[in-house]
């Protein structure tokens, strides 16, 4: 991770940056068309249009298909070049053979952004690689923004857009997700048209975090929408059984993620209260006959201990463990010190036993605090969060120059660069 040579701090920068959002025509655009809109029943084109009119998001909303003077009571164009209006967000549900002439037809209107549901491209084989392809040239000729195709939409809680085909809109949160699927794309930067290292890279400076399965999707919306972020990849585990935790361990190791190294006066406090062949060390087995008031006052120091970036808490059943009562006592910790020792440290939990673990699991997840039934599982969000995190940060900082190359600048080489992504036909 190399240390960025500049991170901008000065408020007449925060100032640009709020002002200049190119994103917004996306997710709060004042002016909808809505390309290949019809009055036929149960189509796609007829559900984008009325998830658009029936949700108020503060925009105007422009039907256009050449084969209707009206569709749902709503005046239809016959192409988009035909609204005298400034579009912010063109809609696309036609066939996928008529896309690439929709979309410079959109340049031509100098519409800002596009999202393309319509399918069939992939479905086609070389025909379909060869649509897509004119779809980015004719885009980057004017700097569109382009989400698909064969996509769901877009869909902001926040302000009442729903620009999908979905059923039913979603309630607001604070999290959002995408499906970038390889073919979401910035037309003008060429991402998504590249390799998976460029939208990787992509994905990095722009502070989205990037997952690679449903499951962890939605565990990923769960944590970050109920815990702070960690500030680095030092994780302290907690826990009555050595063999869950080798896991975890195992696990966080693997995707980038490390123990952290317990202070010795963390030490000190464990030794006061934990029995004396407790392991001495990080991951923390506090053995099998811990009893919820253990763990609490195990979470407690735990937390306190500046070299511990967040909390991983595991309970498996024995004979001596309560797990209810213990979940009772961890949310009582919480409630207590979550302004306090654990207001930037994330603590998540792995309950695990089944049946007899759900009555603790459930006051867990109440009290905001995610678990998992697996131990890695957990150890592998908690490396996700710290690297959204770091994502985060790039948002602001500057990239490290590349090494010079006796003496110089690799002048040429970036000129290069700059001219094949400035080339419409690259």
């Amino acid at each position: 991770m190399k240390t960025p040579i500049a991170t901008f701090t000065d408020p007449a920068y925060d100032i640009l940056r709020s002002e200049y959002q190119p994103l917004r025509s996306l997710f709060a655009p004042k002016t909808v068309a809505v390309i290949g809109a019809t009055d036929r029943p149960s189509s796609v084109g007829r559900t984008l249009l009325w998830n658009l009119v029936s949700n108020p998001f503060g925009g105007t909303v422009f039907p256009v298909n050449p084969k209707y003077h009206s569709v749902m009571g709503i005046v239809t164009y016959p192409k988009i070049t035909a609204i005298s209006e400034s579009i912010d967000l063109a809609i696309i549900a036609t066939p996928a053979p008529t896309v690439p002439e929709i979309i410079k037809e959109c340049v031509a209107a100098g519409v800002r952004s596009a999202i393309i549901v319509s399918a069939g491209f992939k479905e086609i084989g070389a025909q379909g690689s060869e649509l897509e392809r004119q779809i980015v040239t004719e885009a980057r000729k004017g700097r569109l923004r382009i989400i698909g195709p064969n996509c769901l939409g877009v869909m902001n809680p926040h302000t009442a857009l729903n620009a999908t085909f979905a059923g039913a809109m979603a309630r607001p949160g604070n999290v959002g997700k995408t499906d970038a699927g390889g073919k979401a794309s910035t037309s003008h930067t060429g991402a998504l048209t590249g390799s998976d290292e460029v939208l990787n890279a992509a994905f990095r400076r722009s502070g989205v975090l990037r997952v690679t399965s449903i499951s962890e999707l939605f565990d990923m919306a769960e944590v970050l929408a109920k815990q702070p972020r960690p500030k680095g990849s030092r994780l302290t585990l907690i826990t009555n059984a050595g063999g869950p935790a080798v896991l975890a361990t195992d696990m966080l190791a693997a995707t980038g993620g490390q123990l952290s190294e317990l202070s010795p006066e963390a030490i000190a406090s464990l030794d006061r209260i934990l029995p004396p062949y407790w392991s001495h060390s990080n991951p923390i087995d506090i053995l099998g006959d811990a009893e919820p008031d253990r763990y609490q006052k195990t979470v407690e120091i735990a937390a306190s201990d500046p070299n511990s970036d967040g909390l991983l808490v595991i309970l498996t059943p024995q004979a001596m463990t309560n797990p209810t009562q213990t979940a009772e006592q961890l949310k009582s910790f919480m409630e207590k010190e979550r302004v306090g020792l654990c207001r930037d440290k994330p603590i998540i939990a792995s309950w695990m036993g089944g049946a007899e673990i759900l009555a603790g699991e459930a006051i867990l997840n109440r009290a905001k605090i995610p678990t998992y039934p697996y131990p890695d599982s957990a150890a592998r969000a908690f490396n996700y969060m710290w690297q959204y995190t770091y994502n985060l940060r790039g948002i602001y900082e500057t990239p490290a120059l590349p090494e010079e190359k006796d003496g110089l600048p690799e002048r040429a080489l970036v000129r290069d660069l700059i001219a094949k992504c400035s080339d419409p036909q690259y």
